[in-house]
């Protein structure tokens, strides 16, 4: 995926969640302000609920 195409689908500001296969972004979406959660450990196990694996390093 070129910068190109990833400027244009992050062109709003926010919090995004991205589903990413075989190195290939498939899937973005943009959480609306009102559904951002203030504790980073409470969205973390939001998005593991919704199915997304996250990384902790």
């Amino acid at each position: 995926m070129k910068i190109e195409e990833l400027r244009e689908i992050f062109s709003e500001d926010g919090l995004y969640a991205v589903r990413v296969e075989n190195g290939e972004v498939i899937y973005t979406t943009l959480i609306p302000d009102d559904h951002v959660i203030l504790s980073i450990e409470a969205f973390i196990e939001y998005l593991e609920r919704l199915g997304f694996k996250v990384v902790r390093e």
